[in-house]
C-alpha cells in the first residue's frame, strides 16, 4: 500500500510539472496563447467591448478560430482561418451573408465541433 501511495505520488507531481512545461496546454494557430498571440485575433476582440465567444475546431485538416456573439436576435458568428480571413458569417441581423468554407461545412457541423477558448462576458 505504502509503494501504492509513493507511485501515485510521483505520478500526480509529474503531470503537475509536465502542464507547467506547456506539455498540456494545446496549440491554435500554432500559437499556445492565442488571443494574446494572434494579432488579428486581439484586435479583433479590442473592437468588441461587449459578451463575445471565442471558439477554435479543425474542418477539412484546416483550423478555423470562430467569434461569436452572446446569443440574442442579432447572434453572429464569424469564422475565420488561421490567417485572420473571414471565411464565414453566420446570423446576425443580416442573417448571415457568406460562407466561403470547403464543400461539405455546415452550421452542425461547427456546433458538433467547436471548443471554448475564450469568453468575455
Amino acid at each position: 500500500m505504502k509503494d501504492y501511495i509513493r507511485l501515485l505520488s510521483i505520478f500526480i507531481i509529474g503531470a503537475f510539472f509536465a502542464c507547467e512545461k506547456d506539455v498540456c496546454k494545446e496549440r491554435i494557430c500554432g500559437q499556445l496563447d492565442p488571443i494574446n498571440n494572434i494579432d488579428w485575433l486581439k484586435n479583433a476582440l479590442e473592437r468588441r467591448p461587449f459578451c463575445t465567444y471565442v471558439y477554435s475546431f479543425r474542418f477539412s485538416n484546416r483550423e478555423y478560430i470562430s467569434i461569436e456573439d452572446c446569443p440574442g436576435p442579432d447572434h453572429q458568428i464569424d469564422i475565420y482561418d488561421c490567417n485572420g480571413e473571414d471565411k464565414c458569417e453566420i446570423g446576425g441581423y443580416s442573417g448571415g451573408s457568406y460562407c466561403n468554407m470547403p464543400s461539405g461545412f455546415t452550421y452542425d457541423y461547427y456546433m458538433t465541433n467547436k471548443k471554448l477558448i475564450y469568453e468575455k462576458p
